[in-house]
């Protein structure tokens, strides 16, 4: 299960990575570093990242 919380991470940097560079630089780094048509699976691990944070999120409010 670590594997697929670090490739998690991994992608969800990737996907910041492309914000930041398509804002400054109007280059999308998804494609170069992924290939087509993987935006998809960048936004799938995002939200795959906030389901896991969300159990730590209630039980910080408690």
């Amino acid at each position: 299960m670590k594997f697929i919380h670090v490739l998690a991470a991994s992608l969800v940097v990737v996907g910041v990575l492309n914000w930041g560079l398509g804002a400054l630089f109007r280059f999308d780094v998804v494609p170069v570093v992924l290939g087509d048509a993987t935006g998809l699976m960048v936004g799938a691990t995002a939200v795959f990242e906030v389901l896991q944070w969300l159990p730590f999120h209630r039980t910080a409010k408690a």
